[in-house]
């Protein structure tokens, strides 16, 4: 094998290498992307669910403040319940604006992936269009030397 053909095998196998670790990245970068779309689900259904909590902490704080003075431990509890639900809303859309970036980036990552594997698929295929027009040359050089030593030899 001649330093060219060496040089594009070696050529064709890194690239090859480079293609399958951006295949990977991109199975990661989707991996996270949907880890991230999970917990913002998780997070908007707790946000709803702290929301409606908060709602109806708050009727009954309007009902029991118009009742007795004996209902007052009642209507604190219920306040109470009702903060509670506002520092859950509250932290279930902290959380949901922090990963929202993340998923932006990680579909970015993914595009971006996809890009490069494209590009390497295509140097790939020119690699491999040299590699086959370089091995015709050595097979002509090898008919062309063969019949110059053939022609000597008569």
């Amino acid at each position: 094998m001649d330093k060219r053909t060496r040089n594009y095998s070696l050529a064709l196998a890194v690239v090859s290498a480079l293609a399958i670790a951006l295949w990977i990245g991109e199975s990661d970068a989707q991996e996270r992307a949907e880890g991230a779309q999970a917990r913002i689900d998780a997070f908007s259904r707790r946000a709803s669910e702290a929301e409606y909590r908060a709602q109806e902490a708050e009727k009954a704080a309007r009902k029991q403040s118009e009742a007795l003075a004996a209902q007052s431990k009642i209507v604190a509890e219920a306040t109470q319940r009702a903060a509670e639900a506002q520092n859950l809303l509250a932290e279930a859309s902290s959380a949901l604006n922090a990963l929202k970036p993340q998923l932006e980036e990680a579909e970015k990552a993914r595009a971006d992936a996809a890009s490069r594997i494209n590009e390497l698929t295509g140097e790939l295929e020119l690699a491999r269009t040299d590699l086959e027009a370089a091995k015709a040359a050595m097979e002509t050089q090898k008919t062309k030397s063969a019949a110059a030593k053939e022609s000597e030899n008569l």
